[in-house]
């Protein structure tokens, strides 16, 4: 991994702990990158490109385990967290795109800081 990338995990980990506990640096580079796309300076690799399908693995990865994290900070069983994102009109993984997935990655992040905003209160 870069050294840039390890800077950017360290900042994002400090800005956002309770998202960031338990996550290896690439992951939290990944979900960085998700929050602010030009955080992580890109070098061009002529050899290797990431593929669609690569994409969407990484995608599908973060995104069931923010859903894991949710669950747990909620008490709720992991499929509740996928129901509740079918429940409001939203593709199953199998059926999403990587644009549906980057959106649920978003929401699941959003839910997970709701979720610790109000057990600070």
């Amino acid at each position: 991994m870069p050294s840039e990338a390890i800077v950017i995990a360290k900042a994002f980990r400090s800005q956002h702990p309770e998202i960031a506990a338990g996550l290896a640096d690439s992951q939290i580079a990944a979900i960085a990158q998700t929050f602010a796309p030009d955080a992580i300076p890109v070098k061009p690799k002529l050899a290797s490109v990431e593929t669609y399908d690569e994409t969407r693995k990484r995608l599908k990865q973060t995104a069931q385990s923010l859903a894991n994290r949710l669950a747990f900070a909620t008490g709720r069983e992991y499929r509740d967290v996928h129901s509740q994102w079918i429940g409001m009109g939203n593709p199953r993984h199998e059926n999403a795109t990587n644009d549906d997935l980057q959106r649920k990655i978003h929401w699941l992040v959003d839910e997970i800081s709701n979720q610790n905003q109000l057990l600070e209160i």
